[in-house]
């Protein structure tokens, strides 16, 4: 019970690869810049990183937010453009010391061709984030990182440096978004708080609350008999509500038995 209302909890307060030709021609691209770029072609890829951040045209698809047994709390959005392909994710985990990463990855053609991610740490003096940008070859292998760091309290940020290179896997970050694997959305059962019931989905080690508006069809039919469905894989369409207080979670559209 503690751990279904620890869900609760965490989740009410939530939110969601290029050819080698690509590659080439992002590296052959001279900098403009009066600044010496850190490595060769280094503001090709900002352009093409800041293209994608800047485009308009680009839809947001937002993942469940999951939680695990020691309260940490995982989503992902994606970004896809007009035709469906996927030119950014961004990874989200919140800890349960309150430290925050947002790991980032950006796609050209069908693969990932940079990452960043932003740690933020804070405490009662400081609020300081540590970034790390890297960058991969037509291989999908690192070949520069940089890093540097912002003092939130100051406003001070330390020029970028290069540091010894980092990578970064998606894999972990699709299954979040596809509901696949450990985050497949199996039927956990229910909890309730401040006069809302959730339904919860699932694994073992992940799970996920979605508040429920009306208790027909499906929902009834779980709600009747838990034990019998423990388990059974659910499709859940679902919404994120913010009421008027900021108050922000994930709502029900619709459930379904897959199995």
């Amino acid at each position: 019970m503690i751990f279904r209302i620890l869900i609760l909890i965490i989740s009410a307060f939530i939110f969601l690869r290029c050819s080698g030709n690509e590659y080439d021609n992002l590296k052959e691209k001279k900098s403009s810049t009066k600044n010496k770029d850190l490595f060769e072609g280094e503001k090709a890829f900002s352009n093409e990183i800041n293209s994608i951040e800047k485009d308009k045209k680009i839809t947001e698809v937002t993942s469940l937010n999951y939680i695990n047994r020691e309260g940490k709390s995982f989503s992902v959005k994606g970004f896809v453009d007009s035709e469906m392909n996927l030119r950014k994710l961004t990874y989200i985990r919140i800890f349960d010391n309150g430290d925050e990463s947002k790991l980032s990855f950006y796609y050209i053609g069908n693969r990932k061709f940079a990452t960043r991610n932003e740690y933020s740490h804070s405490n009662e003096t400081s609020f300081k984030t540590k970034i790390t940008e890297s960058f991969y070859d037509d291989s999908s292998k690192v070949f520069f990182s940089k890093c540097s760091s912002i003092d939130h309290n100051s406003n001070k940020s330390n020029k970028f440096k290069k540091c010894n290179p980092i990578s970064h896997n998606d894999n972990f970050a699709l299954k979040i978004i596809n509901q696949q694997g450990e985050f497949q959305t199996n039927f956990q059962g229910f909890t309730e708080n401040m006069g809302r019931i959730y339904l919860l989905v699932g694994t073992e080690n992940y799970t996920s609350a979605l508040a429920i508006s009306k208790l027909d069809g499906i929902i009834k039919l779980l709600k009747s008999n838990e034990n019998k469905f423990l388990g059974k894989k659910l499709k859940v369409d679902f919404t994120i509500n913010t009421e008027a207080n900021g108050f922000t979670f994930q709502a029900i559209k619709s459930v379904q038995l897959t199995q």
